[in-house]
């Protein structure tokens, strides 16, 4: 990973085609339960060590998945539908006053294990969520690239 700025003043994740729209919080251990079962409470979670937004690696977000509409507000499932996204959809991330957009490349289902896969990849942003939709059996990755930054 890199230095985190001090001031992280915005941090959000759009989905445009799952009507997504999320606060991200920073720097949360995907290796602790405690940690991460607290947070995605309030939202996305972007893993410690990976990258931000504008870094020279990729920014690794990670979310609740669920199986049934009536689970959602339950387990604060974000990533409920993000199985539906597909290769070419947008994924858009509002950090301290920049728009970052990205493209999936590349969707892919792991064991729980295999995090090889995602540190070998280079892609600029990570998407994880459990597999399938309300168990935690395996990982839905996707890999997606930066498309544009702009200033907003």
């Amino acid at each position: 990973g890199e230095k985190v700025p001090s001031e992280i003043t915005q941090f959000k994740i759009m989905i445009p085609k799952i009507n997504l729209e999320s606060e991200v919080i920073a720097n949360v251990d995907p290796a602790s339960e405690l940690d991460y079962d607290t947070k995605l409470k309030y939202g996305v979670a972007h893993a410690l060590g990976s990258y931000l937004p504008g870094g020279k690696g990729p920014v690794y977000l990670f979310a609740h998945s669920t199986d049934t509409i009536f689970n959602i507000t339950r387990f604060n499932a974000k990533f409920f539908a993000v199985k539906e996204l597909a290769v070419g959809d947008e994924v858009e991330i509002l950090f301290n006053n920049k728009r970052y957009t990205y493209i999936i490349r590349e969707r892919q289902i792991i064991q729980p294990d295999q995090l090889d896969v995602i540190r070998a990849s280079d892609s600029n942003l990570v998407l994880q969520t459990c597999w399938p939709p309300g168990t935690n059996w395996q990982r839905l990755i996707l890999f997606a690239d930066i498309k544009s930054v702009q200033d907003i």
